[in-house]
């Protein structure tokens, strides 16, 4: 819906440091009259779901919460995919409440300093932030006897975090997470340095079967 984004993962595609964004591109919105033209046709074409995510953070966009309730009034589930930075109570409410199905999170750490220097945008706090939002997230859904959002946590795994896909996991069972994927990073240009050795998979190996 939009091209913000209020981290700088170095994995990122887009927002990845080493890339400079034109303010145009940052700046651009999805028209909403389109958004509600792609919703019709997407009912009309009985799809089952839309999927919000792609070159920005959705919680950035002021209209996500409209955009969401449109799609559900014309008979659609609502995904989308966030950093969980702006994943407050307040927002979390109104989740469950639009009965959004499934939120997947990223998060390429399973410690703060390693969080950093990812994302350098982000301090070490934000990583402890993220956490405990997403378990807030679990915590009023289960405490109002509600089966949505389910949450799936996302790991991408470089030569900066491979390390640490064990802490990842304890993570995303102290959060209560519904679902982790673990995946390995997409290199293009600008990230290749971020390719993974033969040593780095070896070492991923054991620590899933420990997992």
């Amino acid at each position: 819906t939009n091209h913000r984004c209020n981290t700088n993962c170095i994995h990122c595609w887009i927002h990845t440091p080493s890339r400079k964004l034109p303010p145009d591109f940052i700046n651009t919105k999805m028209d909403f009259k389109l958004y509600k033209n792609i919703i019709n046709d997407a009912a009309d074409l009985l799809c089952d779901e839309i999927i919000f995510q792609g070159d920005g953070e959705p919680l950035l966009d002021n209209r996500l919460f409209e955009m969401v309730r449109y799609a559900r009034n014309k008979g659609l589930k609502a995904l989308f995919f966030t950093n969980g930075i702006l994943l407050d109570k307040e927002k979390i409410k109104q989740i469950i409440d639009l009965e959004i199905n499934e939120i997947f999170c990223s998060l390429p750490a399973g410690t703060d300093k390693t969080y950093a220097v990812i994302n350098t945008r982000q301090s070490k706090d934000t990583f402890h932030k993220i956490a405990d939002n997403l378990k807030n997230l679990i915590s009023l859904r289960n405490s109002l006897k509600r089966n949505k959002p389910l949450l799936q946590i996302s790991h991408v795994i470089h030569n900066l975090n491979y390390h640490e896909i064990e802490e990842m996991s304890k993570i995303d069972a102290y959060i209560g997470a519904d679902k982790a994927r673990f995946y390995l990073v997409r290199l293009d240009e600008r990230i290749k340095s971020l390719k993974l050795s033969s040593s780095h998979i070896e070492v991923i190996k054991k620590s899933l079967k420990r997992i």
